[in-house]
C-alpha cells in the first residue's frame, strides 16, 4: 500500500518574533493572481475612462484605474449581466436577465425600465446621435429615442429576427447578423432591412466589425472569417478559418488588427484575417467570454476574471477587488507546489501563491469538497456530483477513481496509516484499497442518524466522524462505532482536528468547541467566549494552534486551546474553511468567496541610527497609513540645511523608488508614495522599508530607516 504524504488541511500561523522578543504582527494579503471565479460577460468603457464589468450572477464592478482594482456596485437586478452601455447623458443602460435597468449615478442606485417589450434579453447596444438606441435581440432589431424607456420593433425585411451581432457604421448604416438568415442591412435607422449574403457559405453570423476604412468583417457559427470592401454587398472568406470558441468573441483596435476567442486563449491577426498569431503570454485562462479595446489597451472578460494587455501580446490579470472563488481545501506536496480546490475546480501554484493555473482537463464537475495527497504526489478530488477523481503526478488530465462512486457527492476524503483512501458522502463512509480503483463500504446509511459534517483519521488509523448528534469513533475500520459525547452540551460538530501531542480538536457550530485528551473519550470546553463555530485547525513547529472560523476569521492559542487570540489583521472574508502553512513562513487561508488569503509578518518598527552621534532633532516618522493602499505619507524632520536622499527598498535590499534628493531647508517635510517604482509600475504587496540619508560633504552620513506595508 502507498503510504500518504502527510496532508495539513488546516494550515500553521508560524509565531512570527523579532530578535528582540517583541512580537510581530500578521496582516493578509489576496494570493489570487488567476484564481478568481467570476465569469466576466461583458466589459463598458465609458466616457470617462471608467470600466465597468458585468458577471453571470448579475454582479458588477467598477474601475477608476484602469482595472488595476475594482469596486462592487450594486447589483441592478440579479441575472446575468448580457450588456452593458453608457448614453451621452451618462446615463448606464444593463441588460440583467432579460430586463432592462437605468443608473444615473454610475451604479451605485439602478432603477427597473419596465418597458412596453419587456422582458426581452438585449445582446448587445448601439448608441446613435441623441442617445436613439439600437438594440440586438432574439426577436428583432429593438429602437428606443428615450434612453430604453419604451422601445419598437424595426425588423421589417428580416427574414430572420433572431439577431446575434449588430454594428453601425459612423455613415448611419445599420448592419444586422442573424442565426439562420445571415447578414443584412439597413439605411435609414432599421426601418427596412436588405439580405447581404452574396459570397457567404455559412449565415450563422456571430459578430460584426469594420476597420476605419470601412470595410466589414463578420465571424461565424462555424469561425470562418469573412470580409465586405463594398459595404456589404459582397463577402470574401478569408484564408485561414478559426478553430473553436465563441463566434461572438471578435473584435479590432486602432490599428486594424483583429482579435479574436479561441479554445485556447486568444489570436490576432494584423492582416485583415489573412492570417492569424496565439497571443497568450500570460493569459492563464483560456475561456475567453468578451475582449473590448480601449486607446491605450485591451480588456478580456473571462471565466476567471479578468486580463489587461498594453501592447495586445502580453498579458496581466487585473482583478483586485474582483470576487474569487469559494476555496474549500488547500494542500501541498512535497516539492512545495500548492493546490486549491474551489467552487472553480482545481487550481496550482509552484509560486507559494504568486500566480495559479487550472487543472480542471478530464474532470466533469468542477465544484470540488475536498483534495488530499499521497506520497507519489498523485492527487484525489471529491466532487459535488461525480464521486472521486485522481490527478496522476505530472500528469496532465483527471481520471475517474473508481465507478461505484460515479454520480455520488463525495464530501471528505482521509488516509488511513495503511495508506488506504477513505470518503464520504452525506451518510456513508467507503474504503479503497487499491489507490481509489475501487471502493467497498464500510458505514451504511443509516449507520448515522444525521449527516456527516466533520470527518478525519488519527495517526493511529482510528475514524473520527462529525455529526449534529455529536463525534462517532470506530477503532477497526468501520466494523463498529460508539458516540462519544460525553462532556458535550452542544454537539453540532463542524470540524475535527490533532495536536501533535494526541489532543483531539472539536469545532461546534454557534460554539467555542471542545478538546479531548483521551482520544475522545471524554470532552471538556474550550471555555473561551471570544471564539465560536471553528471550521478547521493546525498545529506549528512552536504548539501554536490556529483555527478559522465560519465568520470570525482566524483565532491562534498559544496554550493547546486554553486561551485564543484574533489573527485576522486586513483579512477581508472571515470565512476560512481552508488553512495551510507553507515551509517559507507564509499562511495561506483559504476563503468563502474571496479567494486565497496569505500572511504577512511586520517585525516591530523602529528608527536604525547608524551614526551614533545623530541630532535629536533629526527625524525619520512612521509613515501613515501603515498599511496604506494606494498611497502613504513620510514624514521626516532636519535641524538644519542638509544633503537628503529618501528612498523606498524592498525586504531584499533592492531600490524600488528615490523620492527625494538633494538640499533640503530645516525643518518639517512631507512626502507622498504612490505604491509605484521608479519605472511607474504598482509595486506588489508586502514589507518595504524608508531610508532617509542626511549629510553633507565631509561629514558623517546620518542614516535612518522605517518599514511600510503595502497591500493591495
Amino acid at each position: 500500500m502507498k503510504r500518504p504524504y502527510p496532508v495539513i488541511r488546516s494550515i500553521a500561523l508560524f509565531m512570527l518574533i523579532s530578535a528582540s522578543g517583541i512580537a510581530q504582527t500578521i496582516f493578509w494579503e489576496p494570493a489570487n493572481n488567476h484564481l478568481y471565479g467570476m465569469t466576466v460577460k461583458t466589459i463598458l468603457v465609458g466616457q470617462d475612462g471608467d470600466l465597468f464589468v458585468g458577471d453571470n450572477r448579475g454582479k458588477m464592478y467598477r474601475s477608476l484605474d484602469d482595472g488595476q482594482s475594482w469596486s462592487q456596485i450594486a447589483s441592478p437586478g440579479g441575472g446575468v449581466i448580457f450588456a452593458i452601455v453608457e448614453l451621452q447623458s451618462e446615463k448606464l443602460l444593463v441588460c440583467s436577465g432579460s430586463y432592462l435597468y437605468s443608473s444615473i449615478n454610475d451604479g451605485e442606485t439602478w432603477e427597473s425600465l419596465d418597458h412596453n417589450l419587456s422582458p426581452v434579453a438585449i445582446q448587445k447596444f448601439i448608441v446613435h446621435d441623441e442617445d436613439h438606441i439600437f438594440a440586438a435581440t432574439e426577436i428583432g432589431v429593438l429602437y428606443s429615442e428615450d434612453e430604453g424607456n419604451s422601445w419598437i420593433k424595426r425588423d421589417e425585411g428580416l427574414t430572420d429576427t433572431t439577431i446575434q451581432a449588430l454594428a453601425m457604421k459612423p455613415s448611419g448604416d445599420l448592419f444586422a447578423g442573424t442565426m439562420n438568415g445571415g447578414m443584412f442591412r439597413s439605411s435609414n435607422g432599421g426601418v427596412n432591412w436588405t439580405p447581404i449574403n452574396t459570397g457567404l457559405t455559412d449565415t450563422d453570423i456571430g459578430a460584426i466589425v469594420f476597420n476605419q476604412s470601412g470595410t466589414l468583417f463578420i465571424r461565424t457559427q462555424y469561425n470562418e472569417v469573412f470580409a465586405s470592401s463594398d459595404n456589404g454587398d459582397h463577402w470574401e472568406k478569408q484564408a485561414q478559418t478559426l478553430s473553436g470558441a465563441s463566434p461572438s468573441v471578435f473584435t479590432i483596435d486602432s490599428n486594424d488588427y483583429l482579435y479574436a476567442a479561441m479554445f485556447d486563449g486568444i489570436s490576432r491577426s494584423t492582416n485583415n484575417g489573412t492570417s492569424w498569431e496565439s497571443i497568450n503570454n500570460g493569459m492563464t485562462i483560456p475561456f475567453i467570454n468578451t475582449i473590448v479595446t480601449a486607446p491605450d489597451y485591451i480588456l478580456t472578460g473571462t471565466d476567471g476574471g479578468i486580463f489587461i494587455s498594453p501592447d495586445g501580446e502580453n498579458w496581466n490579470a487585473a482583478n483586485t477587488g474582483l470576487e474569487a472563488v469559494k476555496i474549500t481545501a488547500l494542500v501541498r506536496n512535497s516539492e512545495e507546489t500548492l493546490f486549491a480546490g474551489s467552487t472553480s475546480g482545481v487550481f496550482r501554484s509552484a509560486d507559494a501563491g504568486e500566480s495559479w493555473e487550472k487543472i480542471n482537463t478530464g474532470l466533469t464537475n468542477i465544484l470540488i469538497y475536498d483534495l488530499i495527497l499521497d506520497d507519489d504526489g498523485d492527487l484525489f478530488a471529491a466532487t459535488e456530483g461525480d464521486g472521486v477523481w485522481r490527478f496522476m503526478n505530472n500528469g496532465d488530465s483527471w481520471e475517474q477513481a473508481g465507478d461505484e462512486l460515479l454520480n455520488y457527492i463525495i464530501k471528505y476524503l482521509a488516509f488511513n496509516r495503511e495508506g488506504e483512501i477513505l470518503s464520504t458522502s452525506s451518510r456513508e463512509i467507503y474504503l479503497s484499497e487499491n489507490n481509489g480503483g475501487s471502493w467497498e463500504i464500510i458505514a451504511e446509511y443509516g449507520t448515522f442518524a444525521n449527516d456527516i459534517n466533520a470527518f478525519a483519521v488519527n495517526d493511529s488509523g482510528h475514524i473520527f466522524v462529525g455529526t449534529r448528534d455529536g463525534m462517532f469513533i470506530s477503532k477497526n475500520t468501520g466494523e463498529s462505532w460508539e458516540q462519544k459525547i460525553e462532556g458535550m452540551t452542544n454537539t453540532e460538530v463542524r470540524s475535527i482536528g490533532f495536536t501533535s501531542n494526541g489532543d483531539v480538536l472539536v469545532g461546534i457550530l454557534g460554539d467555542a468547541g471542545y478538546r479531548s485528551t483521551n482520544n475522545g473519550a471524554s470532552w471538556e470546553s474550550l471555555n473561551d467566549s471570544n471564539i465560536k463555530s471553528l471550521y478547521c485547525f493546525t498545529e506549528n513547529d512552536s504548539g501554536h494552534i490556529y483555527a478559522g472560523s465560519n465568520g470570525c476569521g482566524i483565532y491562534r492559542s498559544k496554550d493547546g486551546g486554553i486561551t485564543w487570540e484574533d489573527c485576522d489583521q486586513n483579512l477581508p472574508n472571515n470565512f476560512v474553511d481552508a488553512i495551510l502553512a507553507h515551509p517559507n513562513g507564509r499562511v495561506f487561508a483559504g476563503t468563502r468567496g474571496s479567494g486565497v488569503y496569505r500572511s504577512i509578518e511586520i517585525p516591530p518598527v523602529g528608527i536604525d541610527q547608524t551614526a551614533s552621534s545623530a541630532p535629536s532633532s533629526i527625524a525619520l516618522e512612521q509613515n501613515y497609513p501603515n498599511p496604506f493602499n494606494p498611497e502613504t505619507e513620510i514624514t521626516f524632520r532636519l535641524s538644519g540645511p542638509s544633503e537628503v536622499s529618501l528612498s523606498v527598498f524592498d525586504c531584499r535590499g533592492k531600490l524600488v523608488r528615490r523620492l527625494v534628493t538633494g538640499i533640503r531647508q530645516a525643518g518639517l517635510h512631507r512626502i507622498k508614495w504612490n505604491g509605484r517604482n521608479d519605472s511607474g509600475q504598482h509595486a506588489a504587496s508586502g514589507v518595504y522599508i524608508c531610508r532617509l540619508e542626511t549629510g553633507s560633504q565631509g561629514k558623517t552620513s546620518v542614516v535612518y530607516s522605517q518599514k511600510m506595508l503595502l497591500i493591495r
